[in-house]
């Protein structure tokens, strides 16, 4: 469950790895169209949150990836 709001443009080419779409959503769920553009430097949305993976290290100290 996302406490953000979540983004509904499920055709930008950054959805795939777009935390604000891919999120699951609760009952309560905030969602907004956020506009993105595309330009030589690829595509810019100032609402992009990249989806990431949490690195634990264990008690014998190796690094443990945990998937979100």
């Amino acid at each position: 469950m996302a406490d953000i709001t979540m983004c509904t443009q499920t055709l930008c080419p950054n959805a795939a790895h777009c935390y604000r779409v891919q999120a699951k959503a609760s009952d309560w769920q905030s969602m907004a169209t956020f506009s993105y553009t595309i330009s030589t430097r690829g595509v810019e949305c100032e609402n992009y949150m990249p989806m990431y993976r949490t690195v634990a290290t264990d008690s014998t100290g190796h690094n443990v990836a945990l998937s979100r």
